[in-house]
């Protein structure tokens, strides 16, 4: 028996899974780094296979996907162009708008910082003439208060005696008038007793003190300064003869 050479068979050639799905990716590769749309048949083309061989391997056809359903980059339609288009013009629009209000907004902060530099400047006007009226009106009070202390020690000096002020007495109706026509200084501190006239003199004193007007009325002070004097001097004798009458 004679060997007889092997005859090949017919039929489809076997092929290897793993080199046919390197090439699969490799296809992928280069058509997705083009990013150009394509299409199962552009996979299998490119990688040299059929499209029934693409579809038939589930593996294959897991590692295609569906990338090969739309293009890498989405095809923008007009409606979709109009839309964005819409889109952009409003926020330009909304820009604008909310630029010119930062603008109104920034004139209107100067415009109050302005005010408020006026109203402190009024305020501070304010209170200096406030302060100016309090010290005239304290100016005020003080020379009321003096005038009014003068007239007491002057109807203290002139009326602790029991007629000087008594209705119907001669002195009455003269005090009324000032310091009386009628009698003098003199004659009123004489009728006096040593107590009401030092009393008196005390009063008349307080409010007689020639400091009280030496830095605002020169011509005061001098005339209060008189005064003193003249009532000192009254109060001197009228101790001297309550002493020589005593001796007597």
């Amino acid at each position: 028996m004679t060997d007889t050479p092997e005859l090949r068979r017919r039929g489809r050639k076997s092929a290897d899974a793993a080199e046919r799905r390197a090439r699969v990716e490799s296809a992928l590769a280069d058509l997705t780094a083009s990013r150009t749309p394509f299409s199962m048949g552009d996979v299998a083309e490119r990688a040299g296979i059929s499209r029934a061989t693409l579809y038939r391997d589930a593996g294959l056809r897991d590692l295609v996907g569906a990338q090969g359903d739309k293009p890498a980059n989405p095809v923008v339609t007009f409606r979709d162009y109009q839309k964005e288009r819409e889109k952009s013009g409003n926020l330009q629009a909304e820009r604008k708008t909310l630029r010119k209000e930062l603008r109104d907004a920034a004139e209107i902060k100067a415009g109050l910082e302005r005010e408020i530099e006026k109203l402190e400047t009024r305020v501070a006007n304010y209170v200096a003439h406030f302060a100016k009226v309090a010290a005239q009106d304290t100016e005020s009070v003080r020379k009321e208060a003096f005038a009014e202390g003068f007239s007491q020690g002057v109807r203290t000096a002139m009326g602790q005696r029991g007629g000087a002020t008594r209705p119907g007495s001669p002195g009455a109706g003269a005090n009324r008038g000032g310091i009386g026509a009628a009698s003098s200084l003199g004659s009123v501190a004489a009728g006096l007793s040593k107590s009401e006239l030092q009393t008196a003199r005390r009063n008349l004193a307080r409010v007689l003190h020639p400091d009280l007007f030496a830095g605002d009325d020169p011509a005061t002070a001098t005339l209060a300064t008189e005064l003193l004097k003249q009532i000192n001097a009254l109060a001197a004798s009228g101790a001297d003869a309550e002493k020589r009458g005593g001796g007597l």
